[in-house]
């Protein structure tokens, strides 16, 4: 019985389950802005803290390689899913998703089948430039290919190229500075620090900040 009392389902494990599904149920009740930013807000939170220096998970553990990649997906598709939702407000959340929580799986699947099957994917290097440069360029794609040809009026449309371009550019820093980290220039670590605060710090306060007051308004 007191393995049981003691077992982490039991706690911390209902505090996460109860807390995440109570969080999701009132985000969804808010407009869509302010919910996107409240429940992306706590996942970014949860990624720094798990991924970063005060991290409780150790960092060669199986369970570490698998929220990383978890947090990694999460983060992707913060900017899918806004993007696609304020650029199509008329349709419903649900058909939001069909789009954006499938290419959010793209980069992930398609790297995961390379590092299986290329040998030089198996340097976690390598892996890092080639998925961030990828990123980058799919968000720039979609940026003109899709969402920039579909914003509802001139002040969304400049609001979704902002966040693509910040979005995409945080990505190619992200590869630059591996480049150089690979070329064997330590800098390459003090210049990955731009986009980690672009990502973690800055995106949503971008992200809410610049948004036209029609879309603060979005159901």
């Amino acid at each position: 019985m007191k393995a049981l009392y003691d077992h982490a389902l039991h706690h911390p494990g209902v505090s996460y389950i109860v807390g995440l599904a109570l969080l999701i149920a009132i985000s969804s009740r808010l407009p869509f802005l302010y919910g996107y930013s409240v429940l992306f807000l706590v996942t970014i939170l949860a990624d720094a803290t798990v991924t970063g220096a005060w991290s409780p998970v150790p960092i060669d553990s199986g369970a570490y390689t698998a929220l990383s990649v978890v947090f990694i997906i999460l983060g992707d598709l913060r900017y899918f899913l806004l993007v696609e939702r304020v650029t199509r407000p008329s349709e419903p959340l649900w058909r939001t998703l069909l789009f954006s929580a499938p290419i959010t799986m793209v980069m992930p699947i398609t790297t995961g089948i390379l590092t299986r099957t290329v040998d030089f994917m198996a340097d976690t290097r390598v892996l890092y430039i080639v998925y961030e440069s990828a990123m980058g360029v799919m968000v720039l794609l979609l940026q003109y290919l899709r969402f920039g040809r579909r914003s509802v009026d001139l002040e969304v449309h400049r609001w979704v190229r902002e966040v693509s371009w910040l979005f995409a550019g945080l990505y190619f820093g992200w590869a630059l500075s591996d480049v150089i980290i690979l070329a064997g220039l330590d800098v390459g670590h003090l210049l990955r620090i731009i986009p980690n605060v672009l990502y973690y710090g800055v995106f949503l306060v971008v992200v809410f900040w610049r948004a036209p007051a029609s879309m603060k308004a979005l159901r």
